[in-house]
Order: C-alpha cells, then structure tokens, then sequence
C-alpha cells in the first residue's frame, strides 16, 4: 500500500488495518522464529506499513482536534 492510498483512507478504516497488519506482524515474527519465512523483507515491509498508518491517523486526529479548538468559544 503506497501512501497516496493511504492518505484515501479515513480513521476507522486506518484503525481496522493497523489491527490487521500487527496481528500479520506478530505471525510472521512467530513464523522467523520457528522457521525460515518465505520472504524475511516482509517483516520491514509491515512494519513500515504500520508506521505509515500510525502516522496518518495522527495527522486526521490532529486536524479534528484544530477544528474543535476554532469551532469553540473563547
């Protein structure tokens, strides 16, 4: 998933994917251990995956939060 499709995505979707890919995460970190996996760049390719989400969801996170703060009265 490349970041322009990340950027497409909104915060729930965001949220269900970064579920799905730790839980990928931990398995293939189990499977290294146990055995060799098929391709070991997966481990990095994930991870990276997960870090590109976690980062967009705090930017919507961030815009959410600066349209609060101007919608409120002072």
């Amino acid at each position: 998933m490349k970041q322009s499709e990340v950027v497409l995505l909104d915060e729930n979707q965001i949220l269900e994917k970064i579920d799905q890919l730790t839980l990928r995460q931990q398995k293939l970190k189990i499977n290294k251990k146990v055995n060799e996996i098929e391709n070991p760049l997966q481990l990095r390719i994930n991870r990276r995956l997960i870090a590109r989400l976690k980062t967009q969801l705090g930017k919507i996170q961030e815009d959410r939060q600066r349209e609060q703060d101007k919608q409120s009265p002072q």
